[in-house]
């Protein structure tokens, strides 16, 4: 198999501490894409300095952002107050329709743009926190940005979702990949459909707890490949700022230093496919 493999850091920009630690690992090339936060107070600073590293090697994306961080926006039914629901309340709101599209589509917009005033291009692609990209109505308003040109034809969109038998293949918390899996079916159709570049592996969802095994979460990952693959990871240097803002903190420091420890330099080698930005 001709595998392509992005290994992908989320939560850019969520924090100081682990936007220093994901540029370490782009540096060190260890880590090829990172999705960015853009509603976090650290992202302007943060994002300055990810846009200034002039490194092909690495594709910046944004981490669209729905759940449990301040709002871009105040809007009505989404984030009132100005601070965005729990993933809970965001699917129960979005069932129900008590949060509404166009409130929906103000804030992806407002995170968009922000990525935009910073990076001064548009994101190399999109995901979501929580994997809400993949949720109703959230699906419809990202598709509908392409559509009318918001989101470059070129951008790829990250679909959380990999087949059962690769899930099954790989033993790393099945139930949780499966769940988050069968949420993404819909959207990797309706992104095909309609020309959009998407994955079509994803790996790397385990349960993020401090005793987890993350070396085995990345052997098992890259024993199992898909011939587009992305690989998702949540590395970081726990500090003050991440601790008021995420319930996952030090794991995240777990994940880097094994990211950044030749091992993993050594699983890469012996991967059977390409390291890459971006799908060619």
């Amino acid at each position: 198999m001709n595998a392509q493999l992005i290994i992908n850091a989320d939560d850019y920009a969520i924090s100081p501490g682990v936007s220093r630690a994901i540029r370490s690992l782009i540096a060190a090339g260890r880590v090829t894409a990172t999705s960015c936060m853009t509603g976090s107070e650290f992202w302007p600073a943060d994002g300055a300095v990810l846009r200034d590293l002039n490194d092909a090697g690495f594709s910046a994306g944004l981490h669209i952002t729905l759940t449990d961080q301040q709002a871009c926006v105040a809007t009505p039914t989404l984030a009132p107050a100005g601070k965005l629901p729990s993933l809970r309340r965001l699917w129960r709101g979005l069932r129900t329709g008590k949060i509404s599209r166009a409130d929906i589509e103000v804030e992806v917009c407002a995170q968009i743009e922000r990525f935009q005033d910073i990076f001064r291009a548009s994101p190399g692609h999109i995901d979501g926190h929580h994997h809400v990209q993949q949720l109703p109505v959230v699906r419809d308003v990202i598709l509908d940005l392409w559509r009318d040109g918001t989101i470059p034809a070129d951008t790829w969109l990250r679909v959380s979702a990999d087949s059962a038998a690769r899930i099954l293949r790989r033993r790393t918390d099945p139930l949780k990949a499966i769940f988050i899996a069968a949420a993404g079916a819909g959207l990797r159709a309706a992104a095909e459909q309609r020309g959009i570049p998407v994955n079509d592996g994803f790996a790397g969802v385990y349960d993020l707890q401090p005793d987890a095994d993350f070396a085995s979460v990345c052997r098992r990952a890259l024993a199992v490949p898909a011939p587009r693959m992305v690989f998702m990871c949540h590395p970081g240097h726990a500090d003050r700022e991440l601790a008021g803002k995420d319930s996952v903190t030090y794991q995240r420091d777990v994940e880097f230093r094994f990211l950044i420890d030749d091992e993993f330099q050594s699983l890469l080698n012996g991967f059977g496919g390409r390291v890459v930005s971006r799908f060619g």
